[in-house]
């Protein structure tokens, strides 16, 4: 029986689930990666002696071991590279925000945050001010309707280096509709395009065919959803929404909003010694000013 360890961040759940099914004759082993540096050496010296015969390994692991990125090969003669799913066109208002070397986080308790809500806060704006810069207007004038290239090249990108067909995978799940919960949370249906082909990998050989294996499969990354806002699905040809949700938690476009500002003024939040991913400019900043002079 072919052992198979499987090496990630939040991405492997769903997609060492399907691997289960489309790869029944294979012994699967996974785990989730959740910290960087000593830790995480520490513990794939502990793995490399298992006798694994293949390591399913995510891009975001060899990225956070630097230097010692030989450990990877030590884990077993073949290693399979996972693509790292970052795709922004359907919310490219998400961005990451650290205070104090701390992540930010937004009104219902989660990491990601809205880039214009976050900077009109800095920037003193009312929260109806904030509401007023939901529009087309704003969103031309930051990119936001310009980002799907951007995007896919940089995920074809990753899918090359991992030697797997971007093509063939994006054909699929856009048919699909949206197919991210936010700009690094895949959808359980689009974890399972690429499972299938990882799965080839595994053995050179075509997989099982598991019908409807998203439905059969856990989707772990389903408890946090950022919207499609409706001016970005208009262009996108979908529907969209302000409506979030982060576990039971929901809120509108008014009461996140609400809940973003009340949230940050009891951390004390402050420009100083906030750091943005991706990189705030300065033009960014002076967009939403121009807007509402």
């Amino acid at each position: 029986m072919t052992k198979v360890f499987v090496l990630g961040n939040c991405q492997v759940g769903g997609i060492a689930d399907a691997l289960r099914l489309l790869e029944p004759g294979v012994k699967l082993e996974r785990y989730v990666v959740t910290h960087e540096g000593k830790s995480l050496v520490s513990d794939l010296k502990n793995f490399r002696n298992r006798d694994f015969d293949v390591a399913i390994v995510h891009e975001s692991v060899s990225a956070s071991l630097a230097d010692q990125s030989g450990l990877v090969e030590q884990l077993a003669p073949r290693v399979l590279k996972l693509p790292s799913l970052t795709f922004s066109a359907f919310h490219p208002d998400i961005v990451y925000a650290f205070h104090n070397n701390q992540v930010v986080k937004n009104g219902l308790n989660s990491d990601w945050n809205s880039r214009i809500i976050l900077l009109s806060y800095l920037e003193g704006f009312s929260e109806k001010d904030t509401l007023s810069l939901f529009n087309s207007t704003v969103f031309d004038s930051l990119g936001y309707f310009t980002v799907w290239s951007s995007s896919a090249s940089e995920l074809a990108e990753s899918f090359a280096r991992c030697d797997l067909d971007f093509s063939r995978w994006i054909r699929r799940v856009q048919r699909q509709g949206v197919f991210m919960y936010g700009i690094n949370h895949p959808a359980q249906f689009a974890l399972c395009e690429l499972a299938a082909q990882i799965a080839e990998g595994i053995d050179n050989q075509p997989s099982d065919v598991v019908a409807d294996l998203p439905r059969l499969t856990k989707d772990y990354l389903a408890h946090i959803v950022w919207p499609v806002y409706p001016e970005i699905a208009k262009r996108l040809g979908l529907d969209g929404s302000y409506h979030w949700r982060v576990g039971d938690d929901f809120a509108n476009l008014d009461q996140f909003v609400e809940r973003c500002y009340w949230s940050w003024n009891k951390a004390r939040i402050t420009s100083l010694s906030l750091n943005f991913v991706p990189t705030v400019s300065p033009e960014t900043i002076k967009t939403l000013q121009s807007s509402l002079s």
